[in-house]
């Protein structure tokens, strides 16, 4: 959120940088354990603790909604796209409902006025009760997010990372502040033969007063907001979608990253896993598929992104300066790639200072 006298910069870093709580009870081997997620935050304790399943609910979490942002809209995860805000049903009762003209024309004009932020609660009543129930139906977000915990944990079954001796007690918390308001909670629970969800969202700032016109793609999409305002009654769910194109950018949504323990055997498993595949990859082999081994979640995420890197992708520069920074103070010199002769796979070197030795990573 803004207060007067702040830059668009700061409003931005507010965005990618809120204040986020995860609570987890008879989560794996934690029984209990609150963290307040900040931009950099370590783990730090003996085996078995729970440090890898912690970070891995992280990664689960930052996928399904988005990063974390003011507004949990899901993004980049598979199951939901940015176009179906709050995992929206534009079948349900609320959905369905138009809207007044008048109203649609009174929340446009507060949405252009300079020196006013334009907050959730000055949305039409139809439009913030449609936003409200959608995220706080008991369904939102809970195929998305049993879905990503099976596949990060590698489980077939969310009860196997909730232990249920007090299944009242046990499951997932998550709440995103800014400055100490809440903006958001979402929470599952599970008891081992069914999962719950629920969730809330606070009254907050949406745009800081006059950010409509701010930049070319905002004018559009305020523009294409104004022309269906002025075409008289609508349903929330068109309404809502161009409303939070507008709000929330999807470009200020960093991509997730996992990058797992090395222990783990991960190139030795490939080799076992890609090998596994190629044998069924013809007609005869599919007719007799004995069980395939398989990675988790983020290790497949991981070995994805190492198959199909590209040489010349380029990335952020904040990024780049840290690698570099990393390879001269902590290395001591350089990662490089190369190309297999065989398949064209991307394989990953380490060189010393002032040597032509190159060590395979």
């Amino acid at each position: 959120m803004s207060s007067p006298g702040t830059t668009e910069a700061e409003d931005t870093a507010e965005l990618q940088y809120p204040d986020v709580r995860i609570g987890v009870r008879n989560f794996g081997p934690v029984a209990a354990g609150d963290l307040d997620l900040r931009p950099l935050t370590v783990f730090v304790g003996p085996s078995n603790t729970g440090k890898t399943y912690l970070a891995i609910l992280i990664y689960a979490l930052h996928r399904v909604f988005g990063g974390f942002p003011k507004l949990p809209l899901p993004s980049h995860f598979p199951y939901g796209t940015f176009l179906s805000p709050f995992a929206f049903d534009r079948r349900s009762p609320e959905m369905e409902k138009p809207v007044s003209k008048k109203a649609l024309q009174r929340m446009v004009e507060k949405l252009n006025t300079e020196d006013r932020p334009f907050k959730l609660s000055d949305l039409p009543k139809g439009l913030r009760e449609a936003m409200e129930s959608s995220f706080n139906d008991p369904n939102a977000f809970r195929a998305e997010l049993t879905t990503e915990l099976q596949r990060c944990f590698d489980v077939e079954s969310v009860s196997e990372v909730i232990r249920l001796p007090q299944p009242h007690d046990a499951g997932i918390s998550l709440t995103v502040s800014d400055r100490e308001r809440e903006l958001w909670q979402f929470g599952m629970s599970s008891s081992g033969k069914e999962t719950a969800v629920n969730g809330r969202v606070r009254d907050m700032v949406l745009l800081p007063g006059g950010r409509t016109g701010k930049s070319a793609r905002r004018s559009r999409r305020f523009e294409r907001l104004r022309v269906l305002a002025e075409g008289g009654r609508t349903t929330p769910y068109y309404v809502l979608r161009e409303l939070l194109k507008l709000v929330a950018d999807p470009g200020k949504i960093r991509e997730t990253f996992y990058l797992p323990a090395v222990r783990g055997g991960i190139m030795q498993s490939h080799r076992v896993i890609a090998s596994a595949l190629v044998a069924r990859s013809t007609r005869a082999g599919f007719e007799d598929i004995p069980q395939i081994p398989t990675f988790s979640g983020g290790v497949a995420d991981f070995m994805q992104r190492l198959i199909l890197f590209d040489d010349d992708e380029t990335g952020s520069e904040r990024m780049a300066e840290i690698a570099g920074a990393l390879e001269r103070e902590t290395l001591a010199g350089r990662i490089l790639t190369t190309r297999s002769s065989a398949g064209g796979y991307p394989e990953f070197v380490y060189r010393a200072k002032e040597t032509e030795q190159e060590i395979r990573l």
